[in-house]
């Protein structure tokens, strides 16, 4: 039987799509081609600056894909520095129609940016986001060329990439044949709340919304306590802040879910992660990028990746 050809650009930090696949016994049915700026772990694992001019020329010695998927670096398009007392971002829009975004200037960044984000330095964030605009500019192009049968884009819910595509991409982007599937990587085994969205041409169900909590609050000796569900013996009392049963039993949490990686162990008490630290950010190999919380639940590539097959044997 052929195998479905899967290009997975940006996908070599944490190797979601090809484990999750080897992980649920699906590799049979597809041929994974993974392009990212991390050193090769497998065949079939390429080190690739995805920034490049020719990027379609590029790819021609590759075969066709039937499917393309991509996480390209969402630090470029992130929402964050848009908050309030946050700062700014380099993208604004263009006039008060706000159907366009534009660079803005380094003068108008150092104006605004305070809060949080006032040590920012004007020239990494240019770079950066000019790097994160060819990226995304690369992937539209080669979905367009190449043409697979069907693709995903994946980024956060708020990323202004999505404002990006549909304002400054309008020879894409097409409102009736592309769906913006918001997916929950808490629903998916993750231990956080944060929303995804899998632009594509496919619309898909995918399960979305806040998980529960991970305790209980039971009274235990006429004193109420935030008991783990995971591991009962673990809790504290409920006058302290409910987090704190996280951050005290987070390994056990981790363990329990078998949440191996990205926002599922919640990297910043992971020691033991593989993490990639880099300290040059301007450059194209963005390693950052490429580390846990760039992780996607293998569950819920699992998902996606059923609907692909069920839909391309139509």
């Amino acid at each position: 039987m052929k195998k479905i050809v899967v290009w997975d650009l940006f996908g070599g930090g944490q190797n979601s799509v090809f484990n999750s696949l080897k992980e649920n016994d699906m590799l049979e049915f597809f041929d994974i081609y993974t392009f990212d700026v991390t050193e090769p772990t497998r065949d079939k694992h390429f080190k690739f600056d995805l920034s490049q001019e020719n990027i379609v020329d590029i790819f021609k010695k590759y075969p066709k894909p039937d499917i393309i998927v991509a996480s390209p670096l969402c630090q470029s398009f992130s929402c964050v520095l848009n908050m309030k007392g946050g700062g700014t971002c380099f993208w604004k829009y263009k006039d008060e129609t706000r159907t366009e975004l534009v660079e803005r200037s380094v003068d108008e960044f150092e104006m605004l940016k305070g809060g949080f984000t006032k040590n920012l330095k004007s020239d990494v964030q240019l770079f950066i986001k000019r790097l994160g605009e060819r990226c995304i500019n690369n992937t539209i192009e080669l979905i367009k060329h190449y043409k697979p049968k069907l693709w995903y884009i994946e980024n956060p819910k708020h990323s202004l990439m999505w404002k990006y595509i549909k304002y400054n991409k309008r020879d894409f982007y097409d409102s009736e044949s592309h769906f913006f599937n918001e997916a929950s990587l808490g629903k998916y085994g993750f231990l956080t709340t944060k929303p995804t969205i899998f632009f594509s041409n496919l619309k898909m169900d995918l399960l979305k919304g806040k998980i529960e909590p991970p305790y209980t609050i039971e009274e235990i000796d006429g004193v109420k306590y935030y008991v783990l569900k995971d591991d009962p013996n673990t809790k504290v009392p409920k006058s302290l802040d409910s987090r704190m049963l996280g951050l005290a039993s987070i390994k056990k949490m981790i363990k329990a879910r078998n949440a191996k990686s990205g926002m599922g162990g919640m990297d910043f008490v992971m020691k033991n992660q593989k993490t990639y630290n880099q300290k040059n950010k301007m450059v194209n190999e963005q390693l950052s990028e490429a580390g846990p919380a760039s992780a996607i639940p293998h569950d819920l590539i699992k998902e996606i990746f059923k609907n692909f097959k069920d839909n391309i044997k139509k």
